[in-house]
């Protein structure tokens, strides 16, 4: 049985694709030139061959910033180390998945912790549930899975546990949270916070306070201001407070405390973006925090979306802002969960997952910016089954393939090298006085002026690579149509 879903594919008649590709954007009246793709090919490693067709994950990386990538054949895992070069060949390591597996569908999240691997599936189940994995990866066995699938909108990791947020509406999150026990049982805590969670791309949980009420939805709670905070926290301290402050239960109902709010959770990095209404993804790195917020020109009742990328240094000041144009974040057909990656000298990525709400047609865009915030091109449709993410400063997709006669493959799709270390700032001479710069201006405005096609072209890229279905391993952040279709209380 093929365990992908054929009415998900992107047809060429879904609105704002043409021929594969992104059409001309209407927003601004032009498209811009065609990036291609530099590097195509196959790895060199090789597995059997299966008529069950793979699915996979996004690329992952552990704590050292090693590169992974998972993907499912059957009731087996594949999981995939890359070389020290993008093209380099990567180990791949089988691990069987323990229980029945028949009503698993695609990767639903993923992440490799303490060395801990967790793997979350969609089912086939009509409830949008879920079955998660823990697996330990010295010793390829597994610590614990869950027998019983739960619905959830969202999805994130905190110390060992799964955080299920099964509700979110304007005055918190609703959880419930599975923790894997060593005697191979699954312990189930329920709570509810005043806050909006979010994961980054390295697994470090945000907290977005709100008021709890629903009243003053516009108001920070931790500045007072008008805006969204983000607060970045260990995993495993909230991991601690939600045990903390939660109803513990064996079965499938318990009766929690009162909600947790944000100061139960010291954070290690905090962010404000003024002004905004609703912060939808966000990630963090040594010397930099990215947020995607979405802000209205007008009333909620009749204002239109505008969604922005806002950055921070290491010390939570704003230094570089980003307005989006694409027009399918406008398109309130379909519902959408948003992923930020940043590479290590600050290109930025930003995957946007799309749902038909009534053909569950499936799109994936993703918006590369560069590291000054000034260049920004977008992809055209990205196939289903294949891992997308950064490989040595490329935007790389590795897809499984398999045939009869080859076996199972990976082939590989990447840019150029976008992500490139910054130049040295040569040393000024001391007899010229230095002229003071200006101040740097909030850069709003009309990004999509920059906007490239990004699409594969020509005859080498893989025949597999152009046909394998829209990505299923996104990490589930924020399931959102825009914003003034939401109802505030």
């Amino acid at each position: 049985m093929f365990l992908h879903l054929p009415q998900r594919n992107v047809h060429p008649r879904d609105q704002g694709w043409q021929n594969g590709h992104l059409r001309e954007n209407h927003r601004t009246g032009e498209s811009g030139p065609v990036e291609n793709i530099e590097k195509t090919g196959t790895y060199s490693w090789h597995g059997d061959h299966s008529y069950v067709l793979a699915t996979a994950t996004n690329m992952l990386s552990d704590e050292q910033g090693r590169k992974y990538m998972v993907f499912r054949v059957g009731a087996t895992l594949h999981v995939v180390s890359f070389g020290d070069t993008a093209t380099a060949e990567p180990t791949v390591k089988e691990i069987p998945l323990a229980g029945t597996t028949s009503s698993i569908s695609d990767f639903a999240h993923i992440s490799l912790r303490n060395n801990i691997l967790e793997a979350t599936f969609n089912t086939f189940e009509s409830t949008n549930s879920y079955l998660t994995y823990w697996i330990d990866m010295a010793s390829n066995s597994m610590i614990a899975y869950t027998d019983t699938a739960r619905p959830a909108q969202s999805l994130l990791r905190a110390g060992d546990s799964m955080l299920y947020v099964t509700k979110y509406d304007y005055t918190g999150s609703e959880l419930t949270m599975l923790t894997p026990q060593s005697d191979g049982t699954v312990q189930v805590t329920y709570s509810k916070g005043t806050a909006q969670l979010l994961e980054t791309q390295s697994g470090t949980p945000v907290i977005v306070p709100l008021s709890g009420t629903g009243e003053g939805y516009f108001t920070d709670p931790v500045t007072g201001k008008q805006g969204r905070s983000a607060l970045f926290v260990q995993g495993k301290t909230l991991e601690q407070a939600i045990l903390t402050h939660s109803g513990t239960s064996s079965g499938t109902s318990s009766t929690a405390q009162e909600p947790w709010t944000y100061k139960v959770v010291p954070a290690t990095r905090s962010t404000l973006v003024a002004q905004t209404h609703d912060v939808m993804a966000a990630t963090v790195m040594d010397n930099a925090a990215y947020m995607l917020t979405v802000e209205l020109e007008d009333k909620p009742e009749n204002a239109e979306a505008r969604y922005f990328i806002t950055r921070f240094d290491a010390k939570g000041k704003q230094n570089g802002r980003v307005q989006l144009n694409d027009p399918t974040l406008f398109d309130d057909s379909y519902s959408k969960t948003f992923n930020l990656q940043a590479a290590p000298n600050g290109y930025l990525a930003l995957v946007c997952r799309q749902i038909h709400d009534r053909t569950e047609i499936l799109r994936t865009i993703t918006t590369l910016i560069s590291s000054d915030m000034k260049t920004v091109s977008v992809t055209g449709i990205d196939p289903r089954q294949q891992a997308i993410g950064w490989l040595y400063g490329r935007w790389a997709y590795v897809t499984p393939a398999t045939s009869e006669t080859a076996g199972m493959r990976l082939n590989y799709a990447m840019t150029k090298i976008l992500d490139v270390s910054p130049s040295p700032v040569p040393p000024s001479d001391p007899s010229t006085p230095d002229k003071p710069s200006a101040p740097e201006s909030r850069q709003q405005g009309n990004a999509a002026t920059a906007t490239k096609a990004l699409m594969r072209t020509g005859t080498a890229v893989p025949f597999m690579l152009a046909i394998a279905l829209a990505l299923a391993g996104v990490t589930v952040l924020t399931v959102a149509k825009a914003s003034s279709r939401r109802q505030r209380k």
